[in-house]
C-alpha cells in the first residue's frame, strides 16, 4: 500500500482481516517484488489493486499480469458493491459503505496467464482482467438492489 492516506486506510482495514501489507514509497515508484513472490511461493494469497497507486482509474496495469506470468499464479477478479455508500473525491472514487448496507462480493473464475506470454500480448490480458472485474462489479451491484 502507498504511504498516502488511501493506502494507509486500506492497510488498516486489511490488518483487521489478518492481511499483510507490502508498503510502497512516494520517493521510489518501484516496490520490491521479492515479498510478493515469497508469499506466492509459500502458497499464500495476495491482493493487488490492479489499477495501481496512480491510476488511471479502473485500468489494469501491466504489473499484475507480469506477476501472474512469472509466478505461474492465476488471477481471480473481485467485485464489490453496497446498497448505501458514498464515494470519496479521490482519483479512484474510493467507496465507503454506510452502516446497515447490503453488501456483495463477487469473484471470477481464475484467469491463467501463460508463462510464455510475449510482451506484445500483455495488453490483451490487461483487457481480459478489466472485463472480468467489470462483470464482477456489475453482478455485485445487481445483488445489492
Amino acid at each position: 500500500a502507498s504511504d498516502h492516506s488511501d493506502g494507509r486506510f486500506g492497510a488498516i482495514i486489511g490488518k483487521y482481516f489478518n492481511l499483510n501489507n507490502i508498503p510502497t514509497s512516494k520517493k521510489n515508484n518501484n516496490i520490491s517484488l521479492r515479498p510478493i513472490f515469497k508469499l506466492l511461493k509459500n502458497k499464500k494469497y495476495i491482493g493487488i489493486t490492479p489499477d495501481g497507486p496512480r491510476g488511471p482509474k479502473e485500468k489494469v496495469s501491466e504489473g499484475i499480469i507480469k506477476i501472474a506470468k512469472v509466478s505461474k499464479t492465476p488471477i481471480i477478479a473481485l467485485g464489490f458493491a453496497s446498497s448505501r455508500n458514498f464515494k470519496l473525491k479521490s482519483w479512484d472514487s474510493f467507496l465507503i459503505s454506510l452502516p446497515f448496507s447490503k453488501c456483495s462480493f463477487v469473484w471470477s473464475d481464475p484467469l491463467e496467464v501463460p508463462a510464455d506470454l510475449k510482451d506484445d500480448q500483455v495488453y490483451s490480458y490487461q483487457k481480459l482482467l478489466e472485463d472480468k472485474i467489470n462483470k464482477c462489479v456489475q453482478k455485485a451491484e445487481a445483488n445489492c438492489q
